[in-house]
């Protein structure tokens, strides 16, 4: 039975739009559809915007980081947008949401979360997921990752995976802030700045070409 999917939008200003994505199961399209939707809005719209990203604090590290080439070409949007993204992560975040998390700008997370990849890579992951561990991720952070270590929160800030720790009851209200902050940035400046520091991740095929259809 597909698991159930819905997404929900609140603002904390006029200016700050909050798209809430709770995928108990895989992520696939349909639980990023609110996400990629809301930015085709907001990149078309004038003035200050920021986007928080949030899921349901489902570990999906057991289904692994393979996402596939519609969900990976969802997460390359998330990336190469001009519009600021922060990741409000309320629980663990594995394989899937681990991608998802690390697809937007900046992260917050609870202070109990784990973050972890799943099984170990294989051919499945394409130049899209390397590309976004390689130019997201520390080195050592990586290499942890890789080995199939679960990191906790403060281990997960204190190497770059997390920006911020939060109680609970505050992440989404972190998240917001932060995407406040951040809402003013002028969007073709941002835009090129994330180009030049991720563009591996931007241009990467979303899945090995035997996979691309």
């Amino acid at each position: 039975m597909a698991a159930e999917r819905r997404s929900q939008e609140a603002t904390a200003d006029d200016t700050v739009p909050v798209v809430l994505v709770q995928a108990p199961g895989l992520l696939d399209p349909a639980s990023l559809t609110g996400v990629v939707a809301r930015l085709d809005e907001l990149e078309a719209a004038p003035g200050p915007a920021a986007i928080v990203v949030s899921g349901a604090g489902t570990d999906h590290a057991k289904e692994g980081a393979r996402p596939g080439v519609a969900v990976a070409s969802c997460l390359q949007r998330i990336v190469a947008s001009g519009v600021p993204s922060v990741a409000a992560v309320p629980g663990d975040a594995g394989g899937r949401g681990l991608l998802l998390a690390l697809a937007c700008d900046y992260r917050v997370a609870v202070v109990g979360s784990q973050w972890r990849l799943g099984p170990a890579p294989d051919a499945g992951w394409g130049p899209f997921v390397v590309a976004l561990l390689c130019e997201k991720l520390d080195p050592e952070a990586r290499d942890r990752l890789l080995a199939g270590e679960s990191l906790d929160g403060p281990a997960a800030l204190g190497l770059g995976v997390v920006d911020e720790l939060a109680r609970p009851a505050r992440v989404s209200a972190r998240a917001e802030s932060l995407a406040r902050m951040l809402a003013g940035k002028h969007r073709p400046t941002y835009a090129a700045m994330k180009r030049r520091l991720y563009g591996d991740v931007a241009e990467a095929r979303p899945a090995p070409p035997a996979e691309e259809v």
